[in-house]
């Protein structure tokens, strides 16, 4: 919503303005990867673009020991983006208000072994927020991530609270799910 989607739904409502283009908005900067079943869709005027997509990444994965330790967090989002309360002294103003969320489905084709998955972890504050769940069923891990930024203003007494949520995601994100080959 907001300013994204304003941008996003014009160039999508253009002639000019193709699928292709709005793929390379999403892409991870990897020549590995794939896209696929790649879709979208216009919700109502000041609602929401919603962008779906399958890819495949190949070589991803790391192993050692019959162990594979793969990290799904792909799209580190506010990855670091500390505030530096020495320097800054002003609020901090945002654009819009938004919700970033990521949905990935590990299928497990060839009967691993899962041996460790991460923790949830949440934070929640006033103006923003952020949650990570694992869900493991059966043949398949399911990760969301769920970020909030519900403020258009962040007051500079609210910068330490913003620190503490960008570490906390930060560390998150270096968790690893753990495999053991069949």
């Amino acid at each position: 919503s907001g300013y994204f989607y304003e941008v996003n739904a014009h160039r999508l409502q253009n002639e000019n303005w193709s699928e292709a283009a709005l793929k390379e908005n999403i892409e991870i900067g990897n020549n590995k990867l794939s896209i696929n079943n790649f879709r979208y869709k216009l919700n109502s005027p000041k609602a929401c673009i919603n962008v779906n997509y399958d890819f495949e990444l190949s070589n991803y994965v790391q192993e050692f020991n019959n162990e594979v330790y793969f990290n799904p967090h792909l799209i580190k989002n506010l990855d670091n983006e500390l505030i530096d309360v020495q320097k800054r002294k002003e609020d901090f103003g945002e654009n819009y208000k938004y919700i970033l969320k990521d949905n990935i489905v590990l299928e497990l084709v060839n009967n691993e072994k899962v041996i460790s998955i991460p923790e949830n972890i949440s934070l929640k504050e006033d103006g923003f927020s952020f949650e990570i769940t694992y869900l493991h069923e059966d043949k398949k891990i399911e990760i969301n991530k769920v970020i909030k930024i519900n403020h258009l203003l962040l007051k500079t007494t609210d910068f330490d609270k913003w620190n503490k949520m960008v570490n906390e995601l930060s560390k998150a994100y270096s968790n690893v799910i753990v495999f053991k080959k069949n």
